[in-house]
């Protein structure tokens, strides 16, 4: 996953805008918006995937 544009926050750190996440397969990941803006994300995966929310 990459940080197209602003800040986010995501498991495991705040990570600065362009740069590159990679998460295990099946893993539980949140990223996000954080208080200070929005933040765009790039999916990037080499088999097709869904989206679960989950509650913390």
């Amino acid at each position: 996953m990459g940080a197209a544009s602003a800040d986010g926050d995501r498991c495991g750190g705040d990570y600065p805008a362009g740069s590159f996440v990679w998460f295990p397969v099946g893993g539980t990941m949140t990223h996000g918006a954080t208080e200070d803006g929005d933040c765009t994300f790039l999916f990037i995966t080499n088999k097709p995937f869904d989206i679960q929310y989950v509650d913390h």
